[in-house]
């Protein structure tokens, strides 16, 4: 295909808001390819809860017929699809009116986002990337809290990866997740690509020098806590950390995010910001930022952004998603609170050490999720069609 007459239709979920880090790399995806030459792109998005489409293409469906393999393939691609997340907009109307979007405008390539999407993307009309922000048979199993119907869900989920990998290319969010469609797909040869986040698309490494305060100022952020990872992981932080030891240390704990459910402590160390619009503020005012593990996420932007801006990160390294920091190069791993704990009061001991850390992975991640890696992977998929 000439990359000079690319033309792309952006399939994404409808959202009435952006503040996730899902609906940020979904929307910033269409930045990071306005930014190539020659390339058009045509947005659509899929409203899940009235199954209806919205974008700036003209989608009125008169005069219009399915061809009857077009029939052929919706009945069998819907009725053998176990995930009602994945079918729940999939209505015949929808597919009607995308093949022919595909074919009025002579859209090259369809890209599809997140699994409530992928659907759309089966045809034989133009070639399909789908964008998966999770592999969700794994993630499946930590959501839900009732263990046989987290196996229930996780096996509907297995089963319905097919259709994710009828896909020419899957663009996979970390090296664990990618490394998960490998082996589910050892015998297909497919193209899975690692994508980050793509919201670090705006962001640069910070790398200025760290400055020590005797009063360290320390953040967990959350976009919004009615979701179960962000929730399990503020519980953690609140209940099992001893709230005395906040104030003993004569350290600050700040709290952002939307949704907070309120703590019963008069200790003013610890801080409830709620949501906060201006990000930068947040990490202007903070030195040390806190993550545990609570379900295998694609990609947490609270993991990530701390070490792109060049901020120390105590984590549990299994939120790391599989990419290449190190332990005591790149953060400091911690699993338990005591771990956590120990962990804060040795940078308190060892700010010069901690910030020389927090320097070293900034540099890293300008080699492995930065801008210019967001970039090269895009011009890879462009240049395939």
């Amino acid at each position: 295909m000439n990359l000079k007459n690319t033309k792309i239709l952006y399939v994404i979920p409808y959202s009435e808001n952006v503040f996730g880090a899902e609906e940020q790399d979904l929307y910033t995806g269409i930045d990071v390819l306005k930014y190539h030459k020659h390339v058009e792109i045509f947005v659509l998005k899929v409203n899940l809860k009235s199954k209806s489409l919205i974008g700036d293409l003209n989608i009125c469906t008169n005069y219009y017929r399915l061809t009857w393999i077009d029939k052929i393939k919706f009945f069998m691609i819907k009725y053998t699809t176990l995930d009602h997340a994945m079918t729940q907009a999939f209505t015949y109307k929808n597919y009607q009116i995308i093949l022919k979007l595909l074919q009025e405008y002579r859209i090259d390539l369809i890209i599809t986002n997140t699994t409530s999407c992928v659907l759309f993307g089966l045809q034989s009309y133009s070639k399909h990337v789908f964008r998966s922000v999770s592999f969700e048979p794994i993630y499946t199993l930590k959501t839900v809290e009732n263990k046989i119907k987290a196996m229930l869900h996780s096996i509907i989920k297995l089963l319905s990866v097919h259709k994710e990998l009828m896909a020419n290319t899957i663009l996979s969010i970390s090296p664990r997740d990618l490394s998960y469609y490998r082996h589910i797909s050892l015998f297909l040869k497919k193209k899975i690509i690692l994508m980050p986040l793509r919201q670090f698309f705006h962001l640069t490494s910070e790398t200025n020098k760290l400055v020590f305060n005797s009063k360290l100022s320390i953040a967990f952020l959350g976009s919004t806590y009615n979701v179960l990872h962000n929730r399990k992981s503020y519980e953690f932080i609140i209940q099992k950390i001893p709230n005395t030891f906040w104030y003993k240390n004569d350290i600050f704990l700040n709290i952002y995010g939307r949704k907070i459910t309120m703590i019963d402590s008069k200790i003013d160390n610890i801080v409830i910001h709620h949501w906060i619009e201006n990000i930068e503020d947040i990490y202007f005012k903070n030195e040390i930022f806190l993550v545990p593990y609570y379900l295998s996420a694609g990609m947490q932007s609270k993991v990530f952004e701390p070490l792109i801006r060049g901020k120390i990160l105590i984590c549990d390294p299994r939120v790391l998603a599989g990419y290449s920091f190190i332990s005591g190069i790149h953060y400091i791993s911690a699993t338990s609170p005591e771990d956590f704990m120990s962990a804060i009061l040795w940078v308190k001991s060892n700010f010069g050490s901690a910030a020389k850390i927090a320097y070293r992975a900034a540099k890293h991640s300008q080699e492995i999720i930065s801008r210019e890696f967001i970039l090269n992977q895009t011009s890879t998929i462009l240049n395939n069609y």
